[in-house]
């Protein structure tokens, strides 16, 4: 009789974790729960930091572009009123920043 290869070894190794869980004495299993649940919260914390940690850089990116560009309009003589509705901002946080560079 011929034996059969396991095409996909993932599935073969996924029914051989499953079998060494079965396999266990229920205080082993609940050791094992509790390694699995921690890994888990784990892994989701760490994605969790590594996406909000993007988006912070993504808006200090805007921040610092926005700045850029205020500074390059002021010194081009455009006015603060123009240049508060170009960036959305208002005149006041605008002053702000051209006080803050200089």
């Amino acid at each position: 009789m011929d034996i059969m290869a396991f095409v996909d070894e993932k599935l073969f190794d996924d029914f051989e974790k499953m079998a060494e869980y079965a396999a266990m004495c229920p205080v082993d299993r609940m050791a094992y729960d509790a390694n699995e649940k921690a890994y888990r919260d784990l892994m989701g914390q760490l994605e969790y930091a590594t996406m909000e940690g993007e988006e912070r850089g993504r808006t200090e990116g805007r921040t610092e572009a926005t700045h850029e560009m205020i500074l390059k309009m002021y010194e081009l003589g455009i006015s603060l009123d123009t240049i508060a509705v170009v960036t959305g901002l208002q005149v006041s946080d605008v002053t702000k920043i051209i006080s803050a560079e200089k």
